[in-house]
């Protein structure tokens, strides 16, 4: 199931997204603001590995409308969805209204990438 929200004003500004790349940070995307939450080596499978700090960046209207971009475009490649979560996947989720409109688990693609690079850039 996907709605297009792009140029629907007040629609688009009630939408949160939940981004979970391939090491399980997650990412809390509103039109005001980015809630990054990173794993802890704790959680990783490794071990070793963690994601970082945790931080909360606040955005402009214009970089969250970017990210509504990305993530309409990645919800519409249904070539890029499978149904099982697997090694290197990711999830997003788009909400409105506290109700779930879309969940896609995402293969690496370059679409995915260009996501991820806007949301590292915004967390770094």
């Amino acid at each position: 199931m996907l709605f297009v929200l792009t140029g629907c004003g007040d629609r688009v500004d009630k939408m949160i997204y939940f981004y979970t790349d391939q090491n399980n940070n997650t990412y809390t995307i509103s039109s005001s603001e980015v809630r990054y939450d990173p794993i802890t080596p704790k959680e990783s499978s490794s071990g070793v590995y963690s994601g970082g700090e945790k931080a909360v960046i606040p955005i402009t209207q214009k970089t969250f409308r970017k990210i509504v971009q990305l993530a309409e475009t990645l919800q519409q490649d249904t070539l890029s969805h499978i149904d099982r979560r697997e090694m290197r996947t990711a999830i997003l989720l788009a909400e409105s209204n506290g109700k779930d409109i879309s969940r896609v688990i995402l293969l690496p693609s370059e679409k995915r990438s260009a996501l991820e690079k806007l949301l590292e850039e915004l967390v770094d």
